[in-house]
């Protein structure tokens, strides 16, 4: 058996473990679930399984693997608070974006900030 299998195994078993310990889902009903969950996903192995239930982006739910990887488009969500656009890891703090067109100042005790 080359390496490639083993860790394909390892990686299974691996998997069937986590849904029984996590969902209590026997090895028999598991393999069901992930073989719809790989047909609506065929570009991902069992090694991402893994890591996805590793990282709690997977569930069961009604007897299916709910969740998985997101599409390939970036992410559109932007996080904002208080109408401030935070940057993303590639962009420096020096260049958050207020949506508001003035600023406004703020009093604390008399002093204006």
């Amino acid at each position: 058996m080359d390496i490639s299998a083993q860790r394909m195994m390892v990686s299974k078993e691996q998997v069937l473990a986590i849904l029984l310990m996590r969902f209590h889902i026997q090895p028999s009903k598991a393999t069901l679930i992930v073989q719809k969950w790989f047909t609506q996903h065929p570009a991902e192995t069992w090694e991402t399984l893994k890591t996805l239930l590793n990282q709690n982006q997977v569930i069961v739910s009604e007897g299916l693997l709910k969740g998985g990887p997101k599409s390939s488009s970036p992410e559109s969500h932007t996080p904002k608070y208080r109408g401030v656009e935070y940057p993303k890891a590639s962009q420096p703090l020096s260049q958050l974006k207020d949506n508001n067109s003035r600023t406004k100042g703020r009093t604390y005790r008399g002093i204006k900030y």
